[in-house]
């Protein structure tokens, strides 16, 4: 992981060599926290709570990363880190690395995932295509490796000016990577009630296949929580 978090850091320090020190500035931060109930076949009901923090660098550099803590039949921590870049063309696409840490303490288990994908963006539509490299480990030593396709498609909607809608199918999300069978089909609801606060909620269902070492998964969740702007 600190592998990771330098390669973040040097993608700033670079971007800040190739634009020059005054003329780097912040253009957007925000920071969310969120709590995610969820029932599925494997565990019944289980949940876990969500942060993150995300940083916009010259409308073109992209850094996030968050935390998020939850308890199913065993407690489990997991982790990531996130940066993109975008190209200055005139469609909407952008490159980027996703790392995720997963861990059982319980189990002993843990998992790396590196998630280099490309993503591309219009007013009512976009998708996303790459790899996952992952790691599963126990106590320490490697027990399997492999690698899967990435993939996500994303429809936008805007009721109004302060309401943003998003349906999509995706086999990852910022916490986890399933197999390439694996889906969630999610609707998220964004509603902006002040220039510094936003309130958000999520409602999913899942089936994310053999997942590690672990039995298949059927369930939905829903989320909700604010997100703070700066």
């Amino acid at each position: 992981m600190k592998k990771v978090f330098i390669f973040c850091v040097s993608i700033v320090i670079s971007f800040q060599g190739l634009y020059g020190q005054d003329r780097v500035r912040i253009t957007s931060a925000e920071a969310g926290v969120s709590f995610r109930p969820e029932y599925n076949r494997s565990f019944q009901f289980c949940w876990d709570l969500q942060t993150y923090g995300r940083l916009t660098i010259n409308d073109t550099v992209l850094l996030r990363g968050g935390v998020s803590l939850g308890q199913s039949d065993v407690f489990n921590a997991n982790t990531f880190l996130h940066t993109g870049v975008h190209f200055p063309l005139k469609i909407a696409l952008s490159a980027h690395f996703l790392y995720m840490y997963n861990t059982w303490p319980d189990y002993k288990t843990s998992i790396h995932s590196f998630l280099p994908f490309f993503l591309i963006q219009g007013k009512w539509i976009g998708g996303v295509l790459g790899f996952n490299t992952r790691k599963v480990l126990y106590e320490k030593e490697l027990l399997q490796t492999e690698s899967i396709l990435l993939y996500g498609i994303y429809g936008f909607f805007y009721p109004s000016d302060s309401i943003k809608l998003i349906l999509s199918i995706a086999n990852f999300n910022d916490f986890l990577s399933g197999n390439i069978g694996s889906y969630t089909l999610g609707l998220i609801c964004t509603a902006r009630v002040s220039p510094l606060l936003s309130i958000i909620g999520q409602a999913e269902v899942f089936q994310t296949g053999s997942f590690g070492l672990a039995s298949n998964f059927y369930g939905t969740a829903f989320k909700g929580g604010v997100i703070f702007h700066f």
